[in-house]
């Protein structure tokens, strides 16, 4: 068995949507809000829908037919204090 985790948040609308929101509330830009939350990854950016199918696809190939007992973590490594 092989879990894939998106961990944090994927890179969706209803993701902008919720920052939006989010911003209006606080009275802070909403593009600031999805900068902060790149910014708590290691790689910058939150990860894309695609990226995490990507994974889930060579998963149930024949080229992963050596992985058992893992779990991907789909987070473009997101940092959590």
């Amino acid at each position: 068995m092989v879990c894939v985790r998106s961990a944090g948040m994927v890179e969706t609308p209803s993701i902008q949507q919720v920052f939006g929101g989010v911003a209006r509330t606080v009275r802070t830009p909403k593009d600031a809000l999805l900068e902060a939350a790149r910014e708590k990854t290691l790689l910058k950016c939150m990860p894309k829908v695609v990226e995490t199918a990507e994974i889930v696809a060579f998963v149930a190939s024949d080229h992963a037919s050596a992985l058992t007992g893992a779990i991907i973590n789909s987070s473009s490594g997101e940092i959590s204090d």
